[in-house]
């Protein structure tokens, strides 16, 4: 009810605490902590951090634990278009949902100590309001995000973004608060679309779209699953990438 139309997909986890304390309790938790398990989770961990989380940490200067540990309601990672033709650089857009209830406040808090945090380190950034809720758009190289970013998507590898040396292109990254909803997105205009459903406003949602309503029903009582609406991204994917002009370099 709070993704746009057009999302390609998602995964979501309706009520964290919820989930949590329901894998503690099942077969699977139980092995998973289970002291024999603590090498081998204690390396998976470490190698996964290491590899896809710490370096999109480092480029957005933003540490996703410090707000997953406020989590009480949902938790939503989505996939939307963002201009994603497959003939273009262009690439899909993420958007994260996070929801804190009571938390609230020290959501508000620990936001704050991040804009104070990115002025002092210097970081390109600058304050914009969508709707009624005030974000902050972080600038950064979306070559160095992108070496993280492209595990995730789908599509082929822009040409230079993992090593090759290319002109520096930049990326606008939203983040901010809405009530007890934390939005995180590189795409502004889906980051508009949320904070319309979240108003009440008479917003097109996903919910709506018939390739998600015909299978929601089964999903209603799932303390997690995923979806992926399969047509739109396999025929973007089918597209020829647009040629160069004569002579034209091609950058990343």
């Amino acid at each position: 009810r709070l993704l746009p139309p057009d999302t390609l997909a998602f995964v979501t986890v309706p009520e964290w605490l919820k989930a949590r304390d329901a894998f503690t309790n099942s077969a699977s938790g139980q092995l998973w902590a289970d002291p024999a398990m603590k090498k081998f989770k204690d390396t998976f961990l470490e190698r996964f951090l290491a590899d896809k989380i710490q370096p999109l940490e480092k480029e957005l200067g933003f540490q996703f634990t410090n707000f997953l540990n406020l989590a009480r309601g949902q938790f939503t990672l989505g996939l939307v278009p963002n201009g994603w033709d497959g003939r273009s650089e262009r690439q899909p857009g993420l958007l994260w949902l996070l929801d804190v209830k009571e938390n609230s406040p020290h959501l508000k808090t620990n936001l704050a100590a991040l804009r104070q945090q990115w002025t002092a380190s210097g970081r390109k950034m600058r304050t914009e309001k969508i709707r009624d809720a005030e974000f902050t758009v972080v600038i950064v190289d979306a070559q160095e995000v992108n070496k993280t970013l492209q595990q995730f998507k789908p599509g082929p590898k822009i040409a230079g973004a993992a090593d090759e040396p290319t002109a520096t292109r930049a990326v606008e990254w939203v983040i901010g608060q809405s009530g007890s909803l934390l939005v995180v997105s590189d795409a502004a205009r889906d980051v508009e679309k949320v904070l319309a459903a979240q108003s009440g406003a008479a917003a097109t949602t996903l919910a709506g779209q018939p390739a998600f309503a015909s299978g929601a029903g089964a999903l209603r009582d799932a303390q997690a699953f995923a979806w992926v609406h399969v047509k739109p991204i396999m025929a973007t994917l089918a597209r020829t990438p647009a040629r160069p002009a004569e002579g034209a370099s091609t950058l990343g």
